[in-house]
């Protein structure tokens, strides 16, 4: 019996513009996770997969803004902490699979309907004003909030 937890992103759902190499790792994390569940289901292993969107590591310091993912240039990262919380709530609850944060679902059911969905949202995001209403951006750039870490 157990629980095993897999980190894999937004992005192991729906690729963006210039990151489908990183996208293409994460559906990979995705798949070994769903395939693996269902292996040892009734076995007391439960298997979880992490989600989350943009968050505030050390991945992206490097790049430059405009290298960004376009969805992610205004967006407001999650805190390592936060990714954290998600995961011992999907151990202790059992969840099979967590978006954060939640407002990121809207994405990736845009893009289970429709490619076209998907993107219209991904391009939607784009726009700070959006980002903002959507809740998924507080004003705060992943660079900002990067800046403030000491290095």
């Amino acid at each position: 019996s157990g629980a095993i937890v897999n980190m894999s992103s937004v992005m192991g759902r729906k690729a963006f513009a210039r990151f489908g190499s990183y996208a293409i790792v994460m559906h990979g994390v995705s798949a070994f996770s769903d395939g693996l569940r269902q292996e040892v289901a009734g076995s007391g292993i439960r298997v979880s997969v992490i989600y989350p969107a943009l968050t505030a590591t050390d991945l992206l310091r490097e790049a430059k803004e405009a290298e960004m993912p376009p969805p992610f240039r205004h967006m407001t990262p999650l805190s390592a902490g936060e990714v954290a919380q998600a995961v011992v709530a999907a151990v202790l609850r059992g969840k099979r699979r967590v978006v954060l944060p939640r407002t990121a679902n809207m994405l990736l059911l845009g893009e289970a309907l429709s490619p076209r969905i998907g993107d219209l949202i991904a391009t939607a995001l784009t726009k700070r004003r959006i980002a903002g209403l959507l809740r998924m951006s507080s004003g705060k750039t992943y660079h900002e909030t990067i800046a403030g870490h000491p290095g």
